[in-house]
């Protein structure tokens, strides 16, 4: 669903970093996808994150183990707009316009 959403030109600033480590192993929406439902989880803090994604989900983002935490963190950080897009749309297509 992340993926279908990137497509859309207008979910994206007209700049936005894209050098890196995190840009060669992890796509955008590997990151998004990781920082959206370790929101819903209330993994607020970025160790807590990477640890749960790290031990339970390495089957399905094989390149986390091969990123340093504060790589996947800053790399959240230049998506933030992005994010902050991404879920406003998620949400009124997830919940059917009742408010969130």
């Amino acid at each position: 669903m992340i993926d279908d959403e990137l497509k859309d030109p207008n979910l994206r600033p007209r700049r936005t970093r894209t050098q890196g480590q995190a840009t060669t192993t992890l796509t955008d929406a590997e990151v998004l996808t990781i920082e959206l439902v370790g929101q819903f989880w209330r993994l607020d803090a970025d160790t807590a994150l990477y640890r749960h994604f790290r031990a339970y989900h390495a089957a399905e983002f094989p390149a986390l183990t091969r990123v340093h935490r504060t790589t996947i963190a800053r790399r959240a950080a230049d998506l933030r707009v992005v994010q902050h897009r991404l879920h406003r749309r998620l949400a009124d297509r997830l919940c059917c316009g009742q408010p969130v």
